[in-house]
């Protein structure tokens, strides 16, 4: 009998695992899906920021307007420049109004005592302009900051109250379309 001698069979491994391009593109994948969550959540923040701000320059206006319509009912207006507004009531009590950049002022006097004052702070770049129009109104025009005002660093003491006018209030160019601007008029 013979005998047969068995002989070692080769057993072919059939590779298992994936290869180096299916691990890039799930890489890739994974990577752009967080950048778009990153960038979706950096927009989330930064409206909400926008609108704390805005809100906030609204709610001055509201209050700003509030006032200017009380002084005003039954006063007698008189412009004094284009940044300030003087309100003779029939009490003998004037209130002055005084625009400074982005601040305006409100001061009560009677006589030489001052009965009580008020400041309405806005962004820096805002200006404030009064003027009086042709038809007996008095126009109050709060522009809004323009998005090319350059915000002094922190600690400078640089302030933009204290830059020249062409500095702290950049023209906004025509293409970057129209400066917001809100008026109060006064009858």
């Amino acid at each position: 009998m013979k005998r047969s001698l068995l002989q070692p069979v080769r057993k072919i491994h059939r590779r298992r695992g994936a290869l180096f391009h299916y691990y890039l593109a799930y890489v890739t994948l994974v990577s752009s899906v967080l950048l778009m969550t990153g960038s979706c959540l950096h927009t989330i923040l930064q409206s909400e920021q926008t609108d704390r701000r805005v809100s906030l320059i609204l709610h001055s206006l509201l209050r700003c307007e509030r006032m200017l319509r009380a002084d005003t009912a039954a006063a007698k207006l008189t412009v004094d420049s284009d940044s300030a507004l003087t309100v003779a009531q029939s009490d003998g009590v004037q209130i002055h109004w005084v625009a400074d950049r982005g601040i305006l002022t409100r001061q009560a006097t009677q006589g030489s005592e001052t009965l009580n004052s008020e400041r309405f702070v806005f962004p820096a770049g805002s200006k404030i302009e009064i003027a009086a129009r042709d038809d007996g109104a008095t126009v109050l025009k709060f522009f809004e900051p323009s998005v090319f005002v350059k915000y002094s660093e922190v600690g400078s003491g640089a302030l933009n109250r204290n830059k020249p006018l062409d500095e702290a209030f950049p023209a906004t160019p025509a293409a970057a379309g129209l400066q917001a601007v809100t008026e109060i008029i006064l009858w």
